[in-house]
């Protein structure tokens, strides 16, 4: 009877440390997508200031990691299509955030070189200010999630013995 007391509980520890890990998502989420939107922003800006490539050419040479890819493909997409952007489906961003990246990517392309490198500078220290704080939130709240989810399985472990 003791082995299988013992063989609960770790998958107790398992289970909880793994929906720990799986909550705490949102931030590792939110600090990539962050990263690279102010890289992107960056990018835009130097395009701006030096060769000028056409926005198309600059969203397809652009690489970043998932989330943020994801947003630019679907951009690209509806610039094709001619269809209204929006950012619903991000499921890690608030719906002011959300409204903010519209907005961005809305923007794009739509004034004059000078009036767009100045909307880009703009959003460059809002961006970079999300990054930083995204990065402190998940080294901040993800361990913390991942820590209790641990501690609360050694809990149960505990409970069980």
């Amino acid at each position: 009877m003791s082995a299988v007391k013992w063989i609960l509980g770790a998958v107790a520890v398992a289970v909880c440390t793994l929906v720990a890990w799986k909550l705490s998502e949102k931030f590792r989420v939110r600090q990539k997508f962050y990263g690279d939107f102010y890289l992107f922003n960056k990018r835009m800006c130097e395009e701006m200031n030096f060769t000028r490539n056409t926005l198309p050419d600059v969203l397809g040479s652009f690489t970043a990691q998932p989330p943020f890819q994801a947003v630019l493909n679907d951009y690209r997409r509806t610039l094709d299509e001619r269809l209204p952007f929006s950012c619903g489906e991000l499921w890690f961003l608030g719906e002011e955030e959300k409204r903010s990246a519209e907005e961005y990517f809305s923007s794009l392309g739509k004034t004059d070189a000078h009036t767009q490198l100045a909307y880009l500078r703009s959003c460059e220290g809002k961006l970079k200010e999300l990054a930083e704080k995204t990065l402190s939130e998940r080294k901040k709240y993800g361990t913390m999630y991942i820590k209790l989810g641990l501690l609360t399985g050694i809990a149960v472990l505990i409970l069980i013995l």
